[in-house]
């Protein structure tokens, strides 16, 4: 019985595709038919055209037997489907003026919901370049203060943690660095990663050359310098040597040892790594293994068998058993684990989502305009739509070729719209107002292309409903009698609704860019505290190796000084973070007067470090006091400037000038 079918469904095939041969097969079939029976009757004594004649009579209706064959050894609904769309293109191409109308509203609507679309297939729907990555995630620590802050892990914390935990298959630290390179041409500033043995392998990336850091060389203490480096840094700096492991590079406290090269596609987390250094020998696992130090950032791979929440309550009852070991450090800490892709896609998510309902509504409006279009179009078709039902064309029929008409429009548009996204998506990264990670590459991909035919049906479905309606609401003797152009009140009221429809959802886009337009107003409207006109902005890397012209090392005074000799520099001066870098670290301090604290609502500022010029340079304006002279730029001179908050905090209503705070808790010994 399968075969048979099998066997079936292959005749059918192959007389779709030969419909040709086909076709004169049947009619050479027909005709020896017909031949044989006329022989017949006429070796019975008829002569040859009364035998031709009976022979056709007994035969019966031979089209009728046509048709029936062609149901029998082809597709019927294919044939039908197929009639409908020649009829359908012929319909287009006999109105160019509407077809254009139409096929540019559907291009513009289809083509803006595949361009944002193939970003968020991109961003979100595709996985990060990782091995299992549906599994990776962040283990984020936090503090609970006046609220949850997000802080990092200590480097203690995290050597817990991985001895600890059984819900996942490893775990990995990592925090970001900047090292110069020397020796190989010009001094090159680098960004890199200083990462623990099992970062590779948990991410599931391998050197193209050489291999990564071993377990000895991870481990806290040691001094073995090796350092794994990018194909791009490879090629760029060292020609492809095929040498290379083994090779020592110089960087700003040493020498270091080659011992792998990365592919070109990976950039570490931080997307941007040139450079990689084992962790034991970053500042978090030397100088500051202290509890208190935090900022390090994990990751770990959850086992197979392990849900996301029961990883998270593990880690949480981890917490909790360290704050009650270490309740001086690790009072109100925990642990937040999030989807390595969220957090490496941050706040994007949201954004995406939106603009993509945003231009669902753009294409629904483009759909009401097509359907507008076509309800004019099947009123004047309206004689047309008669007489076919008059003949014996059913509703359904009807409905079908209408239908297919209106899916064979959609098609067509979204082949230009899938034009119109190709642009788009160059002008839509290019323009971005956030900068997306490098393995984020929308493009049109068979994952797009199937959204798109998709979203071409389902816009063919939806626009042949209008003139259906339309359609229905003739009655066949009214549309036979009155004049193609007028139509009834029922019809008045179709385009009335289609035209109420499109008015609502571009008042909702209209809403929607209103309070953007508002919000991003609100925020070029807020005061950073500082003029940013004509402020331009650098960040140098200073070592002993950049040597100048006596062999003397360059301090960051001569620097200065150069800078502010150059042609059409008003000012300049030094930081040690940017504005809105968030580059500075953040300490505990004790106010003088401040009432009684707890580790929730203990003070902390974020500290920088500035030259005399800053506040000038910057034109942010004084409150009161002054800024630094000369002589208190020493590190012996204990002088500060704070914050308008840390005055209305500690003393409002006084005179901060004069007022003292010092590092540290009030026990702290640091002077004030």
């Amino acid at each position: 019985m399968h075969s048979e079918r099998l066997y079936a469904l292959m005749a059918r095939v192959k007389a779709l595709v030969r419909r040709g041969q086909f076709e004169r097969d049947l009619e050479d079939e027909v005709a020896l038919h017909l031949a044989m029976k006329a022989d017949r009757l006429a070796a019975g004594g008829m002569n040859e055209a009364e035998a031709a004649r009976a022979a056709r009579r007994g035969f019966g209706n031979a089209t009728e037997l046509r048709e029936r064959t062609r149901d029998e050894w082809i597709f019927a609904w294919l044939e039908s489907i197929s009639h409908d769309a020649r009829y359908g293109w012929r319909t287009l191409w006999r109105s160019p003026g509407f077809t254009i109308t139409a096929l540019i509203a559907l291009a513009f609507g289809i083509g803006a919901n595949t361009a944002i679309f193939s970003i968020v297939h991109a961003a979100l729907l595709r996985a990060a370049p990782y091995e299992a990555a549906d599994r990776l995630v962040a283990l984020i620590g936090n503090v609970q203060r006046q609220r949850v802050e997000r802080r990092g892990a200590s480097f203690p914390d995290y050597l817990d943690w991985r001895a600890m935990s059984r819900s996942f298959d490893d775990m990995a630290a990592l925090t970001s660095g900047s090292f110069t390179l020397s020796g190989v041409g010009e001094p090159e500033r680098l960004d890199g990663e200083f990462v623990s043995p099992q970062y590779f392998s948990l991410l599931g990336v391998r050197p193209i050359r050489g291999r990564t850091f071993s377990v000895q060389e991870g481990r806290p203490g040691t001094q073995v310098r090796v350092a794994v480096i990018s194909e791009g840094l490879w090629k760029r700096r060292f020609g492809g040597d095929g040498g290379i492991p083994g090779r020592s590079i110089r960087l700003a406290d040493g020498s270091y040892q080659v011992i792998g090269v990365m592919p070109q596609s990976f950039g570490g987390i931080s997307d941007n790594a040139q450079i990689w250094l084992p962790f034991s020998l970053s500042e978090f696992a030397t100088s500051n293994a202290d509890r208190g130090t935090r900022g390090l950032r994990v990751l770990a791979r959850r086992k197979h068998s392990v849900p996301l929440a029961t990883a998270q309550a593990e880690m949480s009852e981890i917490c909790r058993q360290l704050e009650r070991e270490y309740p001086n450090s690790n009072r109100g800490r925990g642990v937040e684990i999030t989807p390595l892709t969220t957090v490496l896609i941050g706040d994007m998510r949201q954004l995406l989502l939106v603009l993509l309902a945003a231009v669902a509504f753009v294409l629904l409006i483009a759909c009401a305009n097509a359907a507008s279009l076509l309800v004019a179009r099947a009123e004047a078709r309206q004689r047309e739509i008669a007489i076919r039902a008059a003949i014996g064309a059913g509703r359904l029929r009807l409905l079908r070729q209408l239908t297919t008409e209106s899916c064979l429009l959609a098609v067509l548009g979204a082949a230009l719209g899938l034009l119109f996204a190709k642009a788009a998506i160059v002008l839509l990264v290019k323009f971005s107002p956030v900068t997306f990670p490098s393995w984020v590459q929308p493009g049109i991909n068979p994952a797009v292309t199937g959204f798109t035919m998709a979203l071409a049906v389902g816009t063919g479905l939806l626009l042949g409903l209008a003139p259906a309606v339309h359609a229905r609401l003739a009655r066949l003797h009214d549309a036979l009698k009155q004049a193609s152009g007028r139509g009834t009140s029922g019809h008045l009221r179709l385009r009335l609704s289609l035209v109420a429809v499109e008015t609502a959802l571009a008042l909702v886009l209209l809403i929607g860019a209103g309070l953007m337009i508002r919000t991003v107003g609100r925020l070029t409207a807020v005061k950073p505290g500082f003029d940013p006109q004509r402020l331009v902005t650098m960040s140098i890397g200073l070592h002993p190796i950049a040597a100048g012209t006596e062999g003397q090392p360059v301090t960051a005074t001569q620097i200065l000084e150069r800078v502010r000799a150059l042609p059409g520099v008003r000012a300049a001066a030094i930081t040690s973070a940017p504005p809105l870098s968030g580059g500075s670290p953040a300490n505990f301090y004790t106010a003088e007067g401040q009432p009684p604290v707890t580790t929730q609502n203990a003070p902390r500022a974020y500290i920088h470090w500035i030259s005399r010029d800053y506040v000038h340079t910057l034109g942010t304006p004084l409150l009161a006091g002054r800024t630094f002279r000369d002589g208190e730029l020493l590190e012996h001179n204990h002088v500060v400037m704070v914050s308008e908050n840390v005055v209305k905090r500690f003393w409002p209503g006084q005179d901060p000038i004069g007022k003292r705070i010092k590092r540290g808790g009030p026990l702290s010994r640091a002077p004030w």
